[in-house]
């Protein structure tokens, strides 16, 4: 397992305005023996992350908090405060993506469990 964590976030935590957890997971196309991507691939998700950032955190809609690789997958996770938006943005964004599939999942957070877990 590879994992970033944004400790920029950690005066955030279970902040009443981001309650939401929102997960984007994306399967690896063609992982090697050890369940990670390689090089190519591993560029591909860095600019999908960049872009998902770039657009979730903009006007403070959502806040980004970790980074997780491992088993055949990445999910970068953040959180927010409009979840009808995010998903929306999301959804929009996924239309654009081509050679990979990305999962979301948006569920209540409230106290950041999920970070917690990992920070």
């Amino acid at each position: 397992m590879i994992l970033r964590i944004n400790h920029g976030v950690a005066q955030a935590v279970g902040h009443p305005d981001f309650a939401h957890q929102v997960g984007v997971a994306i399967p690896f196309r063609d992982a090697d023996e050890s369940g990670f991507p390689g090089p190519l691939e591993s560029n591909e998700l860095a600019q999908i992350e960049d872009d998902l950032a770039s657009a979730l955190e903009a006007n403070r809609l959502c806040l980004y908090a970790a980074s997780i690789t491992t088993g055949g997958m990445r999910e970068f996770v953040f959180y927010t405060s409009d979840p009808d938006q995010t998903r929306a943005l999301i959804e929009t964004y996924t239309k654009t993506i081509t050679g990979h599939e990305l999962q979301l999942i948006i569920r209540p957070d409230p106290k950041w469990d999920v970070y917690k877990s990992f920070a």
